[in-house]
C-alpha cells in the first residue's frame, strides 16, 4: 500500500511522497521487530522444561514485561504512522486529482495517531482516554481514502496532468508539432 500511495502522490511532490513512504516502512519495520515481544511472552509461559529454573510468578512478571515492552514499541511505530498519515493528508490536500476534504480527513487522523501515541509514552492515563478519539479519526480519514480511492478513483486527466508535469523535461514525450528545446 504505500508504494501504491507513493505513486499515486508522487507526482504533487517526490520529496513529500518518498519521506511519507520512508515513514510507513520504518513503522511497519518497528511494528514487525516487537512482534518479537509477543512470542517472547508465549515462549516464557509455554511451561518448557528448562523454564523450570524460574518460580511462575517470576515467568508471569517477565512475560507481562514482554507485553509491556510490546505495547511501548507500537506507540512509537504509530508515531511514525501519525507522520506518514499527515503527510499523505498534505500530499491529497495539495493534489488536484483527489478532493481536498480526503487531505483534511487524513491531516486529523495523523494529528490523532500522533497525539495518541505520544500521550501513550509520556502520560500512558492520559493516552488511554486519547485511544478512541484516534481510531475515530484514524478511520474517518484512511477509511475515507480507501473507500474513495475504490468507489471513485482519482481524475486520471488531471493525475496525467501533474505527473506530466513532474517528469524531468528530458523524459517528457516530445510532441509531434513541438521543436526539440
Amino acid at each position: 500500500m504505500t508504494a501504491l500511495l507513493y505513486g499515486l502522490l508522487r507526482p504533487v511532490s517526490r520529496t513529500v511522497s518518498l519521506t511519507a513512504a520512508l515513514m510507513s516502512l520504518v513503522g511497519c519495520a518497528i511494528g514487525a521487530a516487537i512482534t518479537l515481544n509477543l512470542v517472547t511472552a508465549l515462549v516464557l509461559l509455554e511451561g518448557a522444561p528448562y523454564l523450570a529454573a524460574f518460580r511462575p510468578d517470576q515467568l508471569q512478571a517477565l512475560a507481562r514485561v514482554s507485553l509491556r515492552l510490546h505495547g511501548e514499541g507500537y506507540s512509537i511505530s504509530l508515531m511514525f504512522f501519525g507522520f506518514y498519515c499527515a503527510l499523505l493528508g498534505y500530499l491529497a490536500f495539495r493534489s488536484t486529482f483527489l478532493p481536498r476534504f480526503l487531505g483534511a480527513l487524513l491531516v486529523l487522523a495523523g494529528l490523532g495517531w500522533l497525539t495518541d501515541s505520544v500521550a501513550n509514552l509520556v502520560w500512558p492515563a492520559l493516552g488511554d482516554r486519547l485511544d478512541s478519539y484516534a481510531i475515530i479519526t484514524g478511520g474517518l480519514g484512511e477509511g475515507g481514502l480507501c473507500l474513495w480511492l475504490l468507489a471513485v478513483g482519482v481524475n486520471g486527466p488531471k493525475w496525467e496532468q501533474r505527473a506530466s508535469a513532474a517528469r524531468p523535461l528530458n523524459q517528457r514525450p516530445v510532441a509531434v508539432f513541438e521543436l526539440p528545446a
